[in-house]
């Protein structure tokens, strides 16, 4: 199906620009290249087009000062789910003029905001619910000033009409009442479909997210690459978690709480070098899970080799050497305009 027209008509309508318009026309076009078989792409569509209010920008006017230079200087992308926005980083935007590579990382980047996006739900919270959540928060972690928590979260709720964001899998519920802080799995799953969206333009794979890709490839190559994806577009960890524990006899928990043990203020610190250390531990801890149930089926433990060996091969591959499968799907549908031909 060609979603162009509906595309174009929907967002012009919210005032947002040709350029971002492109960018989702490409994006749910390797939605159906690349899932089409087993993700609704009905549905993908519908949740771009109700959850973007706004053109691609680079500075958020509305936003303190202070709070947009943060943002600027430690993040290439965010997708505000309150705010219904993507935000990029300005001197990324200001490089991709310049360079074809700085361009083809803004475009991955972007790629992923919008998967942020396209990956998001809202759920409706009442008051008793959210009070149940703040005092089981309370509990179990050591807040200091609780009113100033308690005062913080009410505006939230304000701001956000009782509503509730659960972006892919990462669910604040999960981690008020289970303890389970799933922020760094969402985006290793974003960024191992970020990986696939950039192969499939021809491009080199880059994401801040190597650790995380890792631990969400290895998922993947466990409880299948299909399930993975299909149950993140679902919001659906305890799907992804009864399964890997399915295929295991192991809890995903364990395995996620491990990764969440990367430490921001030693990656400030001494970069690539500590990244590196700690991707070795989870790569150790990887292999613990592939070993421990010789119960598991001789395809799993084929696609866990697949795996361990993956570990050892450079994936960023010189995009020269790629085929872009954008541009090759274009040639052979010359005489007709269809959603993949539509480049920006």
């Amino acid at each position: 199906m060609d979603y162009t027209e509906l595309i174009h008509k929907s967002m012009s309508e919210k005032g947002i620009n040709g350029e971002t318009q492109d960018y989702v026309i490409k994006y749910i076009s390797m939605n159906q290249k690349l899932f089409g078989n087993y993700l609704d792409i009905d549905r993908v569509v519908s949740r771009v087009l109700t959850n973007l209010n706004y053109s691609i920008t680079s500075v958020d006017k509305s936003k303190n000062p202070l709070s947009e230079l943060i943002r600027i200087a430690t993040k290439r992308g965010t997708w505000s789910a309150y705010d219904n926005k993507i935000l990029i980083s300005p001197i990324n935007k200001v490089l991709s003029k310049i360079s074809q590579d700085k361009k083809a990382r803004l475009d991955s980047t972007i790629f992923h905001e919008i998967d942020h996006c396209a990956t998001t739900e809202y759920v409706k919270i009442n008051n008793y619910d959210k009070n149940q959540y703040i005092q089981n928060y309370l509990i179990h972690n050591n807040i200091k000033n609780t009113n100033a928590f308690i005062q913080n979260i009410n505006r939230m709720y304000e701001k956000a009409n009782g509503m509730l964001s659960i972006s892919g899998i990462f669910d604040v519920r999960q981690y008020i009442n289970n303890g389970i802080n799933l922020r760094s799995l969402n985006e290793g799953i974003t960024a191992y479909k970020q990986e696939m969206y950039d192969k499939f333009l021809g491009n080199k794979s880059y994401t801040p997210y190597g650790t995380e890709k890792k631990v969400a490839k290895f998922i993947g190559s466990v409880i299948g690459e299909e399930n993975l994806i299909s149950m993140h577009f679902n919001n659906d960890y305890e799907g992804i978690r009864k399964a890997f524990n399915e295929k295991t006899g192991q809890d995903l928990n364990d395995l996620v709480k491990e990764m969440n043990k990367k430490s921001l203020l030693k990656t400030l610190l001494f970069g690539k070098l500590y990244t590196k250390s700690f991707s070795k531990k989870i790569e150790r801890k990887i292999a613990q899970y592939e070993i421990s149930n010789p119960e598991r089926n001789e395809n799993i433990q084929h696609k866990a080799k697949v795996f361990r060996d993956s570990l050892i091969v450079d994936l960023l591959v010189d995009g020269k050497e790629q085929t872009n499968e954008y541009d090759k799907q274009k040639e052979t549908n010359k005489t007709k305009v269809k959603i993949e031909d539509l480049e920006h």
